[in-house]
C-alpha cells in the first residue's frame, strides 16, 4: 500500500502522465517490476535529477 501511495505522489510532484503512472503502479505487481520501471523512467527523462545527466557527480559532497 505504501508503494501507491509513494506512486502517486511521485506521479503528482513530476507530473507524470496517466501512462506514466499506471505503469509504476503495474511496476509493483511482479517480482523486480519496480526495477525495471525505474531504469526505463531515468533513461526516458521521467525521474526528475536522477534522469538529470551528471547531476551524482556534479554534487556537492555533504557532510
Amino acid at each position: 500500500m505504501l508503494f501507491v501511495v509513494v506512486t502517486f505522489i511521485t506521479a503528482w510532484a513530476l507530473k507524470w502522465d496517466i501512462k506514466t503512472t499506471f505503469l509504476a503502479l503495474v511496476s509493483s505487481i511482479p517480482p523486480f517490476g519496480t526495477i525495471v520501471f525505474e531504469r526505463w523512467a531515468v533513461k526516458t527523462g521521467r525521474l526528475a535529477e536522477l534522469s538529470e545527466p551528471g547531476s551524482r557527480e556534479d554534487a556537492p559532497a555533504t557532510v
